[in-house]
């Protein structure tokens, strides 16, 4: 069970895929890049995302494209994540 659900009637219980784990546990400022969806798909150019933060009753993950927008994905959406160190 998540860390951050105490209760178990709470509605992040159905925030179980590894990608809600993750973004659970990713420090707010980390770069990285997401594939959504079953197709696979890969927002515009490969376009990196500043987290911003996760809501365990949500499901959803706010995220900041290089523009600074706003970008609202479920994480049981995500297909894949990779995270920017900077070491590549």
């Amino acid at each position: 069970m998540n860390k951050h659900c105490s209760n178990i009637n709470d509605r992040c219980n159905r925030c179980n895929s590894c990608f809600c784990s993750l973004f659970a546990e990713l420090q707010s400022g980390t770069v990285v890049l997401i594939a959504i969806g079953p197709n696979f798909i890969v927002p515009e150019d490969e376009e990196e995302f500043k987290f911003i933060c996760f809501d365990e009753h949500s499901c959803c993950i706010t995220l900041a494209d290089t523009d600074n927008d706003i970008v609202i994905f479920n994480c049981q959406d995500l297909v894949a994540v990779e995270i920017r160190t900077g070491n590549a």
